[in-house]
């Protein structure tokens, strides 16, 4: 972790003190308003309950006089305010407060609901409080009073429900309320006056301390004015670079600090527009590097990164002050020629392929030739950035199909560059296929070439797609784009779908034949696809499928390509029951020792060996190894492409398992090929 700079360090020295006394004052005023307020609310509520009292003492003096029940219950209403307050006052009181109770005698006393809670804190932080002990005594010392008067009053009111003698009676009791109200007034004053003098005692002490606090803020604000201006120029020049060091950020690849793709496009786009009404030419140019997958995988990320720091120094070196390099994201680099002409642009081109070409790669002792792929477009009219970055991305795309290491030039008329135009549009087409049920499933045989009599059928299901006119399409002619463009995990989920909803159905036909496994082609995309195992884990329960039928294939290159994540992937599926078959093995690098870390059950012989191993003493001697290798490790064996009757003997003597081609069966529609035998039902869970 990076220390803090030692210019935040000064600066937070100095915020902090100022930043606490803020908060001191915020708090300060906080506590001071809220404090004040529940005062007054009590001064309010000092003004019901005293009107309370005289409404009381008033409405029981008339009465007695006039025996109307009408004063009687006004009586009641009075004297009810000043005892809901009590009521409060009792509960605050207990060892444990009733606060429920408190806040029912408070709102009974007339108090405004938005008063009773600080009212009820106000008393139980402050009711030892000089002012607020006082006036809590004065409170205490009516109690005698009120109780008087109640008693008094229901006294009246039995009295009232006679006929006789109320003339002398209410004499009696006019008297005795007045008594009542003079012994009471006293306290009521002094409760009144100790409220009063506290709430100004409080807003006087709670001024002076929010005076305090803003003189101390205000001096804190003049020293740290002083301070601001002694080290005025050294925050402006810690600004200076921290605003510089951000642009430089946002602009930069921070491994390789090459202009990245952001800044990259607004150059190009800046330079694009300008050719609009200013003449002139350039020349742009995608760089991707050959080698640097396997050097990121066999090495580690470190790898990776170093040899794309130590290419980029490279390239940098080579092109000079001679046109813009940027890192445009993976092992990809942009090169914009401002100014140049389309022949001094393809020399600089190949000055930077052959320089990355003598670059030697090492790491761990372990040495890598590098080669990059070019693709350059020469730009002398105005276009979007968009179509001028795909046309040389393009351009190095073909550079790679034709063999890596070179430079190819963007012209819109080159078949090849045709034909990723025909790809892009297969990606739609593919598309509509999906949505339109136009794909569909073949199947072909494999045979064991074992002496048994077994009865057991294996095959493999092939993809088809129909046109929009019904006529098939080989995989050859969309595959690319399929894969080019990001599809093949969609056509393997169709695929998947489609297949096991036939199997389905044939193991629900009672037509005689049996289907012993059923071989399922996966592409390596649907590695990185994290759903995928759970979405074949659905499958199976929607469609009962027994997972020991199942067979996916995977090809060797897809494989090695990415090995973690083909053994993670693999591992997952095996869990469900699956087996897994190897494809067109032995046209990878170093076959075997990739093999020991996967957990294929078959290796299928890439078709190349089987085609000519009558003819080629070296074809049937990797056919026979290949055996070999798969019995020690307890795998079984498949060639493809067998094409006649004397190569599957060749193969019987050789001792491989099964074999595939036109000599055992051609591709057929997978209903009309494989029904199955009803005892060859799968067993339902």
């Amino acid at each position: 972790m990076m220390a803090p700079m030692p210019g935040k360090r000064r600066l937070s020295r100095l915020v902090t003190p100022f930043v606490a006394v803020m908060l001191f004052q915020a708090l300060l005023g906080g506590v001071s308003l809220e404090l004040l307020s529940s005062v007054r609310a009590y001064v309010g509520g000092e003004g019901l309950w005293s009107k309370g009292q005289k409404d009381a003492i008033h409405f029981i003096s008339l009465y007695s006089e006039t025996g109307d029940e009408q004063f009687f219950d006004r009586f009641r209403k009075a004297i009810a305010i000043p005892l809901s307050d009590r009521a409060a006052r009792y509960a605050l009181e207990q060892p444990i407060p009733d606060l429920d109770a408190a806040r029912d005698g408070l709102l009974g006393g007339g108090n405004h609901p938005d008063d009773v809670a600080g009212m009820i804190r106000l008393f139980r932080y402050f009711q030892h409080a000089p002012y607020m002990a006082t006036a809590i005594m004065d409170w205490k010392g009516t109690d005698p009073f009120l109780d008087q008067l109640v008693s008094l009053g229901e006294a009246i009111h039995q009295e009232l429900s006679g006929t006789a003698g109320v003339a002398v009676r209410a004499a009696v009791h006019i008297e005795q309320i007045d008594v009542i109200g003079r012994r009471l007034a006293p306290f009521a004053n002094a409760f009144s006056e100790s409220l009063g003098e506290g709430s100004r005692s409080i807003k006087f002490l709670l001024t002076v301390a929010n005076l305090l606090t803003a003189i101390s803020l205000a001096l804190l604000i003049v020293w740290y004015t002083r301070k601001m201006l002694k080290q005025r120029l050294l925050f402006e020049v810690t600004e200076r670079e921290f605003v510089a060091r951000l642009s430089w950020q946002a602009s930069h690849d921070a491994l390789t600090d090459l202009v990245n793709r952001r800044e990259f496009e607004t150059r190009l786009g800046n330079a694009l527009d300008k050719l609009s009404y200013q003449p002139g030419e350039h020349s742009l140019m995608y760089l991707d590097l050959d080698q640097f997958k396997v050097v990121n995988d066999t090495c580690g990320h470190a790898a990776g990164d170093q040899l794309l720091k130590q290419t980029a120094a490279l390239l940098q070196e080579t092109l000079g002050a001679g046109g813009l390099l940027a890192r445009l994201g993976g092992d990809e680099f942009g090169v914009f020629m401002q100014g140049c002409d389309a022949s001094s642009a393809a020399e600089m081109a190949e000055r930077l392929r052959l320089a990355v070409q003598e670059l030697r790669f090492v790491w761990n002792g372990c040495a890598f030739n590098i080669s990059v792929s070019i693709g350059m477009v020469h730009l002398a009219e105005t276009s979007a950035i968009a179509q001028t970055l795909r046309a040389a991305d393009m351009a190095c795309y073909t550079a790679k199909e034709k063999g890596r290491n070179r430079v190819q030039v963007y012209r819109p008329s080159d078949s090849e560059l045709v034909q990723r135009v025909g790809e892009m549009a297969w990606v739609q087409r593919i598309r509509n296929g999906l949505d339109e049920q136009r794909f569909c499933l073949f199947a072909q045989e494999i045979r064991s070439l074992g002496n048994d009599e077994s009865d057991d059928s294996h095959v493999e299901l092939l993809l088809r797609l129909r046109d929009e006119d019904g006529k098939l399409v080989q995989p050859g002619s969309f595959m690319t784009a399929a894969e080019r463009y990001g599809l093949m995990p969609l056509i393997d989920r169709w695929v998947v779908r489609n297949a096991f909803a036939l199997l389905a159905d044939r193991l629900s036909s009672s037509v005689p034949a049996q289907l012993s496994s059923c071989a399922i082609n996966l592409s390596g995309a649907t590695f990185a696809d994290d759903d995928f195992v759970e979405y074949v884990r659905r499958q199976f329960d929607i469609y009962r499928v027994p997972p020991a039928m199942i067979c996916f294939e995977i090809t060797e290159t897809s494989a090695i390509a990415d090995l973690p994540s083909a053994r993670r992937f693999m591992q997952a599926l095996k869990k469900l029951g699956c087996c897994f078959s190897l494809d067109d093995f032995g046209t990878g690098m170093c076959s075997f020792s990739y093999l020991k870390h996967l957990p294929v059950d078959f290796i299928k012989i890439d078709g190349s060996f089987i085609t000519e191993m009558l003819n080629s003493k070296i074809d049937r001697a990797m056919v026979e190894m290949i055996v070999h290798i798969a019995r020690v490790m307890g795998k079984r064996t498949i060639a493809e492409f067998v094409e006649s009757g004397e190569i599957i003997g060749a193969l019987r003597e050789i001792g491989v398992d099964y074999a595939q081609g036109y000599a055992i069966g051609t591709p057929a529609p997978f209903e009309s090929m494989y029904p199955l035998l009803a005892d060859a039902r799968r067993e339902v869970a």
